[in-house]
């Protein structure tokens, strides 16, 4: 017996399972290449967006010294975000206290975690674990960075 294939027919037929050698047979030939048109045409379209969307990304993100930003020392990372808040504006809010509490809101939920600073980085711990970050500033922009990686969380120091 043959492998079942399912299809949508129009008109005579209706919606059933159908041995692939007896598709054909049972329903018109033009429904037939109408279907294989429309999954090749559907084919075809999903390769496009594929391809379009990797030529429009960029190969690999620009560095935030090339974009004009200073890597933050420390020292430097302590004087600016204690008793700043850090945002994008939409997405998550970071207030940091001087006593490395932080009231974290992400998504209209807040929590208290914790920072410090660690070796020149600035690391966030809350219920998921401890994530460390290089810090780039460019005024009160800041960009969070994953050494070896293209991830970066940016936003605003207030």
């Amino acid at each position: 017996m043959g492998v079942a294939v399912a299809i949508l027919v129009q008109g005579d037929c209706c919606e059933r399972l159908l041995p692939r050698r007896r598709l054909a047979a049972l329903c018109s030939r033009a429904d037939f290449e109408l279907r294989r048109e429309i999954i090749g045409e559907a084919k075809m379209f999903i390769r496009a967006l594929f391809t379009a969307a990797l030529l429009m990304s960029p190969a690999r993100a620009a560095s935030p010294q090339s974009e004009g930003f200073k890597r933050l020392t420390g020292p430097q990372i302590q004087r600016a975000f204690s008793g700043k808040q850090f945002s994008d504006g939409i997405h998550f809010s970071y207030r940091f206290a001087a006593g490395g509490t932080m009231q974290s809101t992400r998504m209209g939920k807040t929590t208290t975690d914790k920072w410090a600073v660690a070796k020149d980085k600035l690391c966030m711990t809350d219920s998921f674990g401890e994530n460390c970050y290089t810090v780039w500033a460019k005024g009160s922009e800041v960009k969070f960075a994953i050494d070896g990686s293209d991830f970066s969380l940016e936003g605003f120091l207030k």
